[in-house]
């Protein structure tokens, strides 16, 4: 039996459509529509379920799989299975966990290694402004910088250049190792609807053009979701403000990178004496070594702040214990700490609710019976 709305495959004892909420006419059990004046036939009795089970919130019919409605009443289930989710978190877990979880892992030392690549990265960035700086303001000066195929390792400015162009290879492997290291531990740190995958986040580096538009999307959701408030599972870190020095930082590093590439094309070769391309080269070098060194002061700050939310939001939560395992209690307190049920604002009657589900011994609240089917 197919849903006359979507198509969705229904069982004939489907009040409702589990996809769309649209009434199952054709169904055995209620809504059907008939004579007028008829007396309409009994309704199924409600299941018992399990302790620690979850039911609707209208109706209280007890919620199995993942249907994203109510098959009695066609109430949207997000909630409730929010709450199943936050009902079973039981920690973070630091070795592999169920269903190929991949395990939490502090970004301690790679965030530490990579920062002081970056301070070495802000040393020989500055100390090369000087250089091309010095190199614009005396015109008769014979510059030492030329294109990086050329360079020559026996001037002090030359071996600066080498170090630089190690530096900065080192750094972009460091962040994008950190990064996919940061963003695998989300899943573990309790945090769900992710725009890209793991795999998709590192490897979009690779591809051209999507590299200039995924990776930062990608930083912007590990920053948003490494926040030690979040409650587990809740999709609230997605409505988070990014801070401004983090698109400062990708309209630098991407101004760096192109800027870099337009003095590498200006600047001639050894031997030759075109001094105007000579200073054309130089004045975008000018531009450029400034603009690595502002990225990456703000790299610097942004691989610090996440690595100082991962952690925190690992104390809160805590670790996965070992007498835990099996033994959660499904029915804890669901306000308490980060794992607790999501706030919401509450009823037309004053009165505060959260996004958990109804248990299947408390009574339907009859209060919320506006409509026959639909997203309440």
């Amino acid at each position: 039996m197919r849903c006359e709305s979507c198509q969705a495959i229904l069982d004939v004892t489907d009040r409702f459509c589990p996809a769309c909420g649209t009434p199952n006419v054709a169904g055995k059990l209620f809504p059907r529509f008939g004579p007028a004046l008829r007396e309409p036939p009994g309704v199924a009795p409600r299941p018992e379920l399990a302790p620690g089970a979850f039911g609707c919130p209208r109706c209280g019919w007890p919620v199995e799989g993942p249907d994203p409605f109510c098959v009695a009443c066609g109430m949207s289930l997000d909630g409730v299975h929010e709450a199943q989710a936050r009902a079973g978190f039981i920690g973070v877990w630091t070795t592999h966990g169920p269903g190929g979880l991949t395990p939490y892992r502090s970004l301690r030392v790679l965030g530490v290694t990579l920062r002081l690549v970056l301070v070495v990265l802000m040393g020989l960035s500055a100390v090369l402004t000087v250089e091309v700086v010095s190199s614009l303001a005396d015109t008769g000066r014979a510059t030492s910088l030329v294109r990086f195929d050329l360079i020559d390792a026996h001037d002090w400015s030359g071996r600066a250049q080498i170090a630089l162009l190690s530096a900065m290879a080192l750094a972009a492997i460091l962040f994008v190792w950190w990064m996919a290291r940061g963003y695998r531990n989300l899943a573990a740190l309790g945090v769900r609807r992710l725009r890209f995958g793991p795999r998709w986040a590192i490897w979009s580096w690779r591809v051209p053009f999507v590299n200039l538009v995924v990776p930062k999307e990608a930083v912007d959701d590990l920053w948003r979701a490494s926040d030690p408030t979040v409650p587990v599972y809740s999709p609230r870190w997605r409505a988070l403000a990014v801070p401004f020095r983090v698109h400062l930082w990708w309209m630098a590093t991407l101004g760096a990178a192109v800027l870099l590439l337009a003095a590498e094309w200006a600047l001639p070769g050894l031997g030759n004496g075109d001094a105007s391309a000579a200073r054309a080269g130089l004045g975008l070098a000018a531009a450029a070594f400034p603009a690595l060194l502002v990225a990456s002061v703000l790299e610097w700050m942004l691989v610090a702040d996440v690595g100082t939310r991962q952690a925190r939001r690992f104390a809160a939560l805590g670790p996965v214990r070992p007498e835990s395992i099996g033994h959660h209690d499904a029915g804890a307190d669901a306000d308490s700490g980060p794992t607790g049920a999501e706030p919401i604002d509450g009823d037309e009657s004053g009165e505060p609710g959260t996004r958990a589900g109804r248990r299947m011994d408390d009574p339907p609240n009859e209060s919320s019976n506006r409509s026959v089917h639909g997203v309440y």
